[in-house]
């Protein structure tokens, strides 16, 4: 009950992605602005590349890790890396197991932070498998590392969709995992194809993720409230 009272009473919500602004309307019936995080991108050494598609996510049943171990058994010649630590027991237990008998997929509960950076400098694709997600912040990393993005079902607000549109800057299978296969075939081969999307969501990143946008927007805001008060 207090939470719902602050909310009615709120002038303004702010939600960071489309999925919260989606349960803000579900759960009290209201409307709010969609303000991304800002983030900071800059210049990595991005120039050693392998052939590598990498998926990190906690072990609980909404990540389906179990379809990250699918991908990579249905591609033996590629590198998988699993960075999954563990949230719910029954899940990792179950995921660390079929993971360790894939001989072409490196498992991680843990690993430092710096490390998986350089993994991210290192990866062609990255790979999303949850079935929902709020602020899908490895798409943020593989945009600030260059490597493409492939989700097998959320879309991230729209920006990520299928192989004909021109505008998003990942893709999305729509849950169809024979797709979501080819997709990350794409972007593992079609280097000049996956450097279009890459491009395309450098492009998007700077113009709406960036610290100085996410600062203007609250500025806006607050001059708003003031002038509405």
């Amino acid at each position: 009950p207090m939470v719902r009272n602050n909310m009615t009473r709120a002038n303004l919500v702010i939600a960071e992605s489309q999925y919260e602004l989606d349960l803000l309307r579900k759960n009290f019936d209201m409307e709010g602005e969609l303000f991304y995080k800002g983030f900071t991108f800059p210049k990595y050494d991005t120039a050693n590349k392998i052939l590598q598609v990498l998926w990190v996510g906690r072990s609980v049943d909404l990540k389906r890790p179990d379809m990250f171990i699918a991908l990579a058994q249905r591609m033996p010649q590629i590198h998988f890396i699993m960075v999954c630590p563990k949230a719910d027991e029954i899940c990792y237990r179950n995921t660390e197991h079929a993971a360790l008998e894939c001989g072409n997929l490196e498992f991680f509960e843990s690993i430092p932070r710096k490390e998986l950076l350089k993994i991210f400098s290192e990866t062609r694709v990255v790979v999303n498998t949850s079935t929902t997600e709020a602020v899908v912040n490895t798409l943020v990393e593989a945009i600030e590392y260059d490597a493409a993005f492939v989700s097998l079902k959320i879309d991230a607000g729209g920006l990520l969709g299928d192989i004909e549109d021109s505008t998003c800057i990942g893709l999305c299978a729509g849950d169809d995992f024979k797709l979501f296969c080819e997709y990350v075939e794409l972007m593992l081969t079609q280097k000049q194809l996956a450097r279009e999307f890459i491009f395309r969501g450098k492009k998007y990143a700077h113009e709406h993720w960036s610290i100085a946008e996410y600062a203007r927007k609250h500025d806006e805001a607050i001059k708003r409230l003031v002038n509405q008060a």
